[in-house]
C-alpha cells in the first residue's frame, strides 16, 4: 500500500466517525428553514457535533420552533423612497418546559434575527418621534443595544410569564411584535 492509498483510508475512516457522531447527535440538532428555526432537546450523547445546521422541514420531533414574518411599507414622495412602517413578528411555539430551558437561545436568535433588518436604523422611542426631524434637533432614533435590550426583557418577560402561569408539559405560543415603535414592542 502506497501513501497516497494509506492516505485516503484514513481520510475516509474520519468522514466514517464523523458521520456517526452526527448521527448520534440528531436528537439535539438545530433545523434552520424558510424563516422556521427549531430547536430540539440536547440529550443525545456528548458529540462533538452537538449543534449542526440543515435545511430541512419542520419536523415532529422538536421541541420549539420560532417562526418570523416580516413587513415592510415603502412610499415614494417624490424622487426618494421612504420608509413608512415596518414590523416583524415571532411567534416562539412550543412545551413551556423546552422554551425555558432555551430561553438564552431563543432571545438571542430573535436579537440576532433582528438585527439583520435593513431597516433598524429606523426605530424610534415612540410615536411622538415619527414627526419629520427639525434642523438643530436631537436624534429620534434609537440605538441597537437599546433595541437589543428591549426585545431581550420582552422576550424573556413573557417566556418566564407563560412559565409561571402553565404546566411544564403544555404547549404554548408566544408572540412577538417588534417594528418602527420601541415603546410597542411588546411579548406575549
Amino acid at each position: 500500500m502506497n501513501y497516497k492509498q494509506n492516505t485516503s483510508i484514513v481520510v475516509l475512516g474520519a468522514l466514517a466517525i464523523t458521520l456517526l457522531y452526527c448521527i448520534s447527535a440528531v436528537g439535539s440538532k438545530v433545523d434552520i428553514g424558510r424563516s422556521h428555526i427549531a430547536l430540539a432537546d440536547t440529550t443525545a450523547a456528548p458529540s462533538p457535533f452537538r449543534h449542526f445546521i440543515t435545511n430541512t422541514p419542520p419536523n415532529k420531533t422538536s421541541n420549539t420552533t420560532i417562526t418570523t414574518d416580516s413587513n415592510s411599507i415603502y412610499s415614494i414622495p417624490s424622487t426618494f423612497v421612504k420608509i413608512d412602517k415596518f414590523s416583524a413578528n415571532y411567534t416562539i411555539a412550543g412545551r413551556i418546559s423546552s422554551i425555558s430551558a432555551s430561553r438564552d437561545l431563543i432571545t438571542s436568535t430573535i436579537v440576532n434575527d433582528f438585527d439583520k433588518n435593513p431597516n433598524i436604523g429606523y426605530v424610534v422611542n415612540n410615536s411622538s418621534s415619527l414627526i419629520t426631524p427639525q434642523p438643530g434637533l436631537p436624534n429620534p432614533f434609537v440605538n441597537m443595544e437599546t433595541i437589543n435590550r428591549k426585545i431581550t426583557n420582552e422576550a424573556q418577560n413573557a417566556i418566564t410569564a407563560t412559565s409561571m402561569t402553565n404546566p411544564t408539559e403544555r404547549n404554548v405560543n408566544i408572540k412577538c411584535t417588534f417594528g418602527m415603535i420601541l415603546a410597542d414592542y411588546k411579548c406575549g
